[in-house]
């Protein structure tokens, strides 16, 4: 094949392969990726998902996810392969549910921001944060005085500041990385007929 490090890589047609996405992340993980890429079509979102998760999961050769059906903190190298166990996260459902599946979805999802790691609730009730030299998990507390489940799916970390969309909840939650607290709660939607109108155009 061909080598690509370093080269514009130009793609006159994407059709929306996972393998793709993950050629790509592999090739950033281990720093044989293009020097740019140049789609003559909008690009597809899985390609444009092989890219990102490489700038936003890797450092190094490291990567931190979560097992969703455990709710616990592992870690994954890719140049050796070795998974590491971490710790279970303390969260606890927001939801009843049978003993089995008391762990399902409470805080799947996670983002490293310096020497922590913050984990998002789902089903969960807040977010905890686990500390990388400390080896310990701290909580912050969501006002959620409705009792929605949270659903949160999607985090930005911008310049000191994790922004998180609540979809559940209707809000977009600010968070100040340093202080490790709330900072500020933003409505999505003023009005219970706009949101759902959103949701029925397919947007959600």
């Amino acid at each position: 094949g061909k080598q690509m490090a370093g080269k514009a890589l130009c793609l006159p047609c994407t059709i929306g392969s996972t393998t793709g996405g993950l050629v790509l992340y592999c090739a950033c993980s281990m720093g044989r990726q293009p020097a740019c890429m140049l789609f003559s079509k909008p690009i597809d979102s899985l390609a444009g998902a092989g890219v990102i998760l490489a700038d936003v999961w890797l450092e190094g050769a490291e990567t931190w996810f979560v097992d969703m059906f455990e709710n616990v903190l592992f870690t994954w190298n890719i140049d050796t392969g070795v998974c590491r166990y971490v710790s279970k996260i303390p969260g606890k459902t927001m939801i009843m549910r049978h003993e089995l599946e008391e762990n399902y979805l409470v805080n799947p999802r996670c983002i490293k921001v310096d020497n922590r790691v913050f984990c998002f609730p789902f089903y969960g009730r807040n977010i905890f944060v686990y500390d990388i030299i400390h080896e310990k998990f701290e909580e912050i507390a969501i006002d959620n005085p409705n009792k929605e489940i949270l659903r949160i799916y999607s985090f930005w970390d911008c310049g000191g500041a994790i922004w998180a969309v609540a979809k559940g909840a209707n809000l977009v939650i600010e968070i100040d990385v340093e202080k490790k607290a709330v900072k500020g709660y933003h409505r999505i939607f003023e009005d219970t007929e706009s949101k759902m109108n959103y949701e029925e155009d397919g947007r959600n």
